[in-house]
Order: C-alpha cells, then structure tokens, then sequence
C-alpha cells in the first residue's frame, strides 16, 4: 500500500506570527507618538519650565509728620508643573507724582519724557529691598502660594507712586540659565486732584 502525504503549501506566517508583528508595530508607533507628544509639551511648549504669576497687595497707613508707612505684600503663584525655586528678590518704590522737574520740562516741550529704547519714564527712585537667597531656601511648589512683605516710608509730598517687582529663578536643570518675573503696580497713596 502506498501512503500519501498531502503537505500545505507554505504560507510564510502562522497566524500566532502574524499577531506578533503587527503587535510589535503598533508598539512602536505609540512609543513614537509618546515621544512626539512629550517633545511638544515640555520643550516646544515649555512645560518643564516653571511659571509664575505675581500680584501686589499694597496697604498704608498714616504715620507720623504726614509721611505712610507702606507694606507692600508680593504674591507669588507657582501656576507651572515643576518647582519654582527663587534665588533674589527686588522691590522698589518709585515716585509718579508730583512729577520732579525733568520729566516735567520734557512734557512741557512736547518731548518724550521715555527715553529711547525704554518703555516706561525713569520715575525717582524712593527706596529699593533687594534679597539674595540661597539655593533651595525659598522654593514654591506647583499650584502653590507663598506671599513676601517689604515694608517702605514714603514722605509726605508722594501722590503717587509705581511699586516695581522683580523674582529671579534659577532652573536648576539648565546650567545656571536666569528665568525671571517682574510685576509693576501703579497706586495712589494720596487722592489726586487734576
């Protein structure tokens, strides 16, 4: 008797193969598109660098000899998703009115009292607090709050003033690279009478 074999012809893939690479390629096309999508985020949109919003909370009250003491209160918002970890501080208190003489005269002329290549007048400067702080001293966790308060007396002529702010913030992950805030609120510590 003669026995017959009957063979299959090959196909190339079983179909356990066949599941296997196509599993393996849309594995890789998500580790693509994961890629892609994280490289929009923290680097063309700038997620992994830290935001601020700032806000000035300015009270006074009247001190002796007609002069204010003025407390001026920084709000600091970490409104990022990383560490906001500040390394100084500066806030000054300028004077807008009564207006000194210099830029007066300029308006007078019909001149600009802004000087070329700035954006605001370059109003008297009344008093400045700057605070330099050590690495990891004062850090603002994200979606967190921390309030900084300066205090200033201000004279008795001062109508009113600019208080101008400035955060400097060290990323640490970018050697050494200065990302900073600044924040400026004009506020009248005197009613003024056009």
């Amino acid at each position: 008797m003669i026995e017959a074999h009957l063979t299959q012809p090959e196909t190339g893939f079983s179909l356990k193969e066949l599941a296997t690479i196509v599993q393996s390629i849309v594995t890789t096309i998500a580790i693509i598109v994961g890629g892609i999508w994280t490289w929009i985020l923290f680097v063309k949109k700038r997620h992994g660098y830290p935001r601020a919003r700032l806000e000035h909370r300015i009270l006074k009250k009247p001190l002796p000899d007609g002069k204010t003491l003025l407390n001026v209160q920084l709000i600091i918002s970490n409104i990022g998703d990383v560490l906001l970890s500040i390394v100084s501080t500066s806030t000054r208190v300028q004077q807008m009115l009564p207006i000194i003489m210099d830029i007066k005269k300029c308006i007078d002329e019909g001149k600009d009292p802004v000087s070329e290549g700035n954006t605001e007048c370059e109003w008297p400067l009344l008093s400045e607090r700057l605070g330099k702080i050590s690495k990891g001293e004062f850090i603002v966790e994200p979606g967190e709050t921390e309030t900084i308060c300066y205090d200033f007396i201000i004279d008795a002529d001062v109508q009113t003033i600019a208080v101008y702010s400035h955060l400097e913030n060290l990323k640490e992950n970018h050697k050494n690279h200065e990302i900073g805030w600044n924040l400026t609120t004009v506020y009248d510590i005197k009613e003024v009478l056009c």
